[in-house]
């Protein structure tokens, strides 16, 4: 009950028009149902099953540009029920405690990380490039940027990798049932879209999302033959260093090659 309490409070007040059981009538309510509470998450885990009816996310079109009738200028919001996300930052603090705990993630991932962000990012760039350019040797350096990256998650190459890194049982079947069968409708003048399905990605917005993504995108290092390699969520630097720039050119060459492929086996776009 503890744990389920500071996940509450945890939560924004904000008052989501599209979900009544909002955050803040949580908060307000918490010491009268927060039995009924306790007892929805632990059985969602104990079984290993995510509830259906928490498995449709709704899509809400913002405009970037005011009175704009072109689709390509708006933002699409997801919005996910606040139930689902209560479910999901249980099974999130759990995860990072054992990522964290194992040293599992790679260390020069600094984005959906606590105590990382993208200055550490940049400052751990300049030092190493830095570095290299004082003891005399070339840095080339390319910047890779992965296109809707949460969108093209091959779910099953994600559930493979969980498994690898030591989940399993009803863990492991908890997150079979939370990523299949998911549907996503939209909502724009007050109408709603009839409901599609979604087989690829992890739902945007969600509390889980860009975790499951970091981890993802962790074994990236292991098919990256080169000297350096540093991640910010889905923005890739790897370099190369060499006295000789033809040889480093040549290393860089060889490096994206392999890289290509690991993109491609993994059905995420980058450009």
């Amino acid at each position: 009950m503890k744990e389920l309490k500071s996940i509450i409070l945890y939560f924004e007040n904000k008052i989501n028009i599209y979900d009544f059981f909002n955050p803040t009538l949580l908060k307000h309510f918490f010491y009268v149902i927060g039995h009924v509470l306790l007892h929805f998450v632990n059985t969602s885990l104990d079984k290993g099953e995510f509830p259906d009816a928490l498995k449709t996310s709704t899509i809400i079109p913002i405009p970037k540009i005011a009175n704009t009738s072109k689709a390509e200028e708006f933002r699409p919001i997801n919005t996910l029920p606040t139930f689902e996300k209560l479910i999901e930052r249980a099974v999130y603090e759990q995860l990072v405690e054992y990522f964290d705990k194992n040293k599992l993630l790679f260390t020069n991932q600094s984005g959906f990380r606590k105590n990382h962000s993208c200055e550490s990012a940049l400052q751990l760039t300049v030092t190493k490039f830095k570095r290299e350019i004082d003891g005399g040797r070339y840095v080339v350096a390319v910047f890779l940027d992965l296109k809707r990256a949460f969108e093209t998650i091959d779910r099953n190459i994600l559930l493979t990798k969980l498994r690898c890194y030591g989940i399993g049982g009803n863990v492991i079947k908890w997150f079979e049932s939370y990523l299949t069968d998911r549907k996503q409708k939209v909502k724009y003048n007050n109408v709603l879209s009839d409901e599609v399905s979604s087989e690829f990605g992890v739902p945007q917005g969600s509390v889980l999302g860009p975790l499951l993504f970091l981890i993802y995108l962790n074994d990236i290092v292991n098919y990256c033959d080169c000297d350096f390699v540093n991640l910010f969520a889905d923005d890739t630097l790897v370099a190369c260093y060499d006295t000789d720039l033809d040889k480093c050119i040549q290393k860089m060459n060889k490096a994206l090659e392999i890289l290509e492929k690991y993109f491609n086996t993994n059905k995420l776009k980058h450009i």
